[in-house]
């Protein structure tokens, strides 16, 4: 009687989906992440252009906003903002005193060695950050002026992210506390490293602190990097004596 092989064995197609699904549990997950590149250093809105408001607006939707079309498989959890080498002047404000649209997301900037140049009467500042995290990477940063009772002269972060600066300048930016940044989220994280600080004044009435930085309950860490005649100032008569800190003032979990 001649032998007949046996069937191959079949593994049951319920078992291989189940397999995969397993499989893709114990792969990990990559965050998406968009790259925008502006393209013109006009303030505002330019037909056919993407100006840094429309980048950081683009971020904060997560969807291209005006002339900016992102690049990478899509927006995600930290975004890039590239700004080719040059001067960015600003004249205006965008809302109450920022002369940029609130972050609201995570992103980092890439500066490029650029300049955020503010001029003229009006008063505001740069940046502020509401939610996600901020990183400026190579970027300089002066004359920002949010007014007279408004703290933060460049960068205002009152949210519980984590404030990255590498490679940056901020020179002459004037605010009631921390002349250059001030950062209020608690719980935050502060990191500077191979910056410069310089000509940045805290004018607040009775008693200013942090002429260039003022970190309130957050972690503080600054690695090579230079304060040069920055001030934190008063009106005569104060009962504590003056201004405190005129490079870096940091309340409770600070440390240098």
């Amino acid at each position: 009687m001649t032998r007949q092989p046996l069937p191959a064995a079949s593994t049951p197609r319920c078992s291989i989906l189940l397999a995969a699904s397993l499989l893709a549990l114990t792969l990990p997950r990559h965050a998406s992440a968009a790259t925008i590149t502006v393209n013109t250093f006009a303030q505002g809105s330019v037909p056919g252009f993407c100006s840094f408001a429309e980048a950081i607006a683009s971020i904060n939707a997560g969807a291209d906003t005006g002339g900016c079309v992102a690049t990478g498989p899509g927006y995600g959890t930290n975004d890039t903002i590239i700004l080719p080498f040059g001067t960015y002047p600003f004249t205006v404000a965008d809302n109450g005193a920022n002369g940029l649209p609130i972050i609201t997301t995570s992103v980092t900037i890439n500066g490029n060695g650029s300049t955020l140049a503010r001029s003229g009467a009006l008063a505001f500042r740069f940046f502020e950050v509401t939610g996600g995290s901020l990183t400026l990477n190579s970027l300089t940063l002066t004359g920002g002026n949010p007014g007279a009772g408004n703290d933060g002269g460049a960068v205002l972060d009152s949210s519980i992210g984590t404030l990255t600066i590498t490679s940056c300048t901020f020179a002459g930016n004037t605010a009631q506390e921390g002349g250059a940044i001030f950062m209020s989220g608690s719980g935050g994280d502060l990191t500077v490293t191979s910056s410069t600080f310089t000509n940045n004044r805290a004018t607040a009435t009775g008693d200013a602190d942090g002429g260039a930085i003022e970190a309130d309950n957050a972690s503080v860490t600054v690695t090579g990097s230079t304060f040069t005649n920055n001030r934190a100032t008063s009106s005569a008569g104060d009962a504590n004596g003056g201004g405190h800190r005129g490079g870096l003032w940091w309340g409770q979990r600070g440390r240098q």
